[in-house]
This record gives structure tokens, sequence and C-alpha cells, in this order.
């Protein structure tokens, strides 16, 4: 575990932060409903959306962080957005509604449902919000999460920022807990998928 460094990545990081992103969230509970069903071309389409909608914006916007291990693979990322209110998540909700008003486009139409659904539980005082997080499946059980989250949360930490999250799994669920994070109100279903728990940190005291 302390052989895994984390530091933030740039502009220039983007096919490295692509790959990871693209193997360790393959298999992360959003990400597999999102793809469900659909066909090569339609996931290589998705792909490439990651990369110029998600990825591009979060390196130059947002904070990506990645994590390696001793050897210097790229094990894990995570990508966090400081929130002054939900304009910039209601600016895409509308987005994705113009963008899916010709029949056929699955993903953005699925991702309008998660976008829609996840605005009705977000909170609209300022936060730090964990939008992804994944490890790659050589990496896990290392400690790899952890340290991605500790990182950051300590700089919430510093800076008095509460931090909100929305966990996909049980398990993911249990690590957010154990770095101080408490679920707050209903859940968030999508159509035949996952359940998300929103959860809430406050800072600590240092």
């Amino acid at each position: 575990m302390n052989d895994i460094k984390v530091w933030k990545a740039g502009p220039d990081d983007i096919d490295h932060v692509t790959e990871v992103v693209t193997r360790a969230g393959a298999d992360e509970e959003v990400s597999r409903w999102l793809m469900r069903g659909l066909s090569e071309d339609q996931i290589k389409e998705y792909v490439g959306l990651t990369k110029d909608s998600y990825i591009k914006p979060a390196l130059t916007n947002d904070e990506v962080l990645l994590a390696s291990d001793a050897s210097g693979d790229i094990a894990g990322f995570s990508i966090w957005m400081a929130m002054e209110s939900n304009e910039r998540f209601h600016n895409k909700a509308q987005h994705l509604r113009g963008a899916t008003a010709q029949p056929g486009q699955t993903i953005l139409e699925r991702l309008l449902v998660v976008t829609e659904r996840s605005n009705q539980h977000r909170p609209s005082t300022p936060h730090l919000y964990l939008q992804s997080i994944a490890v790659a499946p050589t990496h896990r059980g290392q400690g790899v999460g952890g340290a991605l989250l500790r990182h950051r949360l300590e700089n919430a930490d510093h800076d008095h920022q509460p931090v909100y999250l929305e966990a996909s799994t049980r398990r993911s669920k249990a690590l957010y807990e154990r770095h101080g994070f408490t679920a707050m109100g209903s859940v968030v279903t999508l159509p035949e998928g996952p359940q998300l728990q929103p959860m809430w940190r406050e800072p600590k005291r240092i």
C-alpha cells in the first residue's frame, strides 16, 4: 500500500487517462449498464464519447488523479469536481435532451437517464463531487482506491470542504463509510440497473 503513488494528471496525460478509464471502468456497475446489449461499434462509440466529452473536459476543468504501483504501472483513477451549484449538471441534462431528439441514440439516452435521476438527489450547497473512481482489475485489493480517496480527502479537510458521491455497490459503499461518508437520502434507481446511494462527508477538523 505504501508503494502506491498518487498524482494529478494534466492535459498531456489524456491517452494514459483514457486507457485506465476504459480498463478500470469496463466492469463498473454504471458503465456496464450503459453498455449493456450494445454492438462492438456502439461500444467503440462510447469509448470515443468518453474521451472527447468526459475525460478531455475533466483534465481541463476539473481534477483527475492517477495512481501507480511500485513498478510505475497506472493502477487507477479518480475524477473530482468542485461544485458551487447544480447548474453544470442541469446544463448537461439539457444538452443531452437536445442530442437525443433523434431516435437511436442509445448511449446518450442512457446518459440522460443517469443525469436526470441523479440531479434529483444532488446537494445544492457548495461541495466537492467525486464523479468517478475505479481501479484496474489487476490492481484490485491492493489499497489503490483507498489511496486515491485519502489523497484528495486530506486536501478537502484542509479546505473545510464537504464531499458528495454516489456509491454503486455495497462494497464501494463500505469503502466510503470507512473514509467518513454517510448515506444521504433515498437511492437513485436506474431502469433494470444498479441502485446508486448518495453519500455525504463533512470535513474533518485538522
